[in-house]
């Protein structure tokens, strides 16, 4: 009878363990809307997916305009040894994203967000996530 009861435990250990490592596991694929470089991004939703394909040593551009002035919130998911940066007709400045970064951008007005990819001879694909904050446009200090 013991050896019973020792098999009925095992058997009950293992439903535990499937059922918390079903419940635990992330579905980490992107959900909702995503662009791409091959179209002009115009008047996005308050939070997007922007994804970028790269060969080695390749390099996309892509246009992004929003609708109104505004701080967002973007943070690079994938990608991290990709350069990626905006630019802006009306300034020879550019602005680097680095992985994680909070910047208040320009409503109406075309950025163009480009993305190289100088080291990975595999390719990569870059996700950038943007989040409109609630933080005030005027009041905030780093503008692009």
């Amino acid at each position: 009878m013991s050896g019973m009861k020792k098999i009925f435990q095992l058997f009950c250990l293992l439903i535990l363990f499937s059922v918390i490592y079903c419940g635990c596991g992330k579905d980490n694929s992107p959900t909702g809307q995503i662009y791409t470089p091959f179209s002009d991004v115009m008047n996005p939703p308050d939070s997007f997916l922007y994804y970028v394909s790269l060969n080695y040593n390749a390099t996309q551009k892509g246009m992004i305009q929003f609708s109104t002035n505004g701080v967002w919130h973007i943070t690079k998911i994938s990608g991290m040894s990709t350069n990626s940066w905006f630019s802006r007709n009306d300034t020879p400045l550019t602005y680097n994203i680095t992985f994680n970064d909070t910047v208040a951008l320009q409503g109406n007005y075309p950025y163009y967000l480009t993305a190289s990819n100088p080291n990975s001879p595999d390719g990569v694909k870059i996700y950038f996530n943007f989040v409109k904050t609630k933080l005030d446009y005027q009041s905030f200090s780093k503008k692009y």
